[in-house]
């Protein structure tokens, strides 16, 4: 079904940037949370229209302790039954998230239902759901994919800095100014 060209689906990550463009932010009426910055949303008084999660583990939970009745949950198949429990109040919307490990048994899983590819990250699973739902003026909050000077996230976050391993500088092209930029990457940043 084709949307409205006009409207704005806006995604946010919790990439440090983030932190100095809440005031921005906060202008924008459809707002996804992606992962694990839907509770500092919250903190900050920004209520997230949509909350897409998708990772497995356990600690997905965590990510939405302050869940907001006013939020639909995006919730794909393979999270931790926790979660399920953790939102079982509130609106859930079921999505499955394709990967190669389960190519060969969707048929089996779940006939005739559709399947989220889009990448490693849950913001590009976001963003491939809402293209497939006919979105198509998308806007991005906090995808940094690297660190400013101390933290790869815009709030605390359970990763420890030692599980960052090396970081890279990563230059980028010659700018405006005719100046490289560097961004200060880990493994995973790059990766993405």
């Amino acid at each position: 079904k084709k949307k409205d060209k006009d409207i704005i689906i806006t995604f946010v990550g919790g990439g440090p940037s983030l932190k100095n463009n809440l005031e921005e932010l906060r202008k924008h009426k459809i707002i996804v949370a992606c992962g694990s910055v839907y509770d500092y949303l919250i903190n900050n008084n920004i209520i997230p229209t949509y909350c897409v999660l998708c990772d497995p583990d356990k600690v997905t939970e965590k990510y939405i302790q302050k869940a907001n009745d006013k939020t639909k949950f995006l919730v794909a198949s393979c999270c931790d039954e926790i979660v399920f429990n953790k939102l079982k109040d509130k609106e859930i919307i079921l999505w499955h998230c394709f990967s190669e490990e389960m190519s060969s048994t969707i048929k089996e899983y779940d006939p005739g239902s559709e399947w989220i590819g889009g990448g490693c990250t849950v913001g590009l699973r976001a963003m491939c759901i809402f293209i497939m739902l006919g979105y198509t003026n998308l806007h991005f909050f906090g995808f940094d994919s690297s660190l400013d000077e101390t933290q790869h996230h815009a709030y605390e976050f359970a990763t420890k800095d030692e599980e960052l391993g090396k970081i890279y500088d990563v230059k980028i092209g010659m700018g405006v100014n005719k100046e490289e930029k560097v961004y200060h990457c880990a493994g995973y940043h790059m990766a993405q």
